[in-house]
């Protein structure tokens, strides 16, 4: 299943619905992520990061409810119109 929500003005019961009824967040780094918690044992977060940024606290959360951490960091381009390439 496949879902895209806007939770910005979801309330905590919107929030929780969503985390624990997916199998694989695809999510930038930000404070929704702590919805990590949520999520199904033996699920899957990917974790978006800018250039050059680094930050484990979702990881860590995501190591101890049992859950895999995958982040992918966007890279410097050597131009403007190529620094939306990411890598794995």
């Amino acid at each position: 299943m496949c879902s895209v929500h806007k939770y910005y003005n979801a309330d905590f019961k919107e929030q929780f619905e969503l985390f624990s009824s997916h199998g694989v967040i695809v999510s930038p780094h930000g404070a929704g992520l702590i919805n990590v918690m949520f999520l199904p044992p033996f699920s899957s977060v990917i974790e978006l990061f800018p250039y050059r940024m680094d930050h484990n606290l979702y990881s860590n959360l995501a190591i101890l409810s049992g859950v895999g951490h995958y982040p992918v960091h966007t890279y410097k381009a050597p131009d403007m119109w190529s620094r939306y390439k990411v890598r794995l």
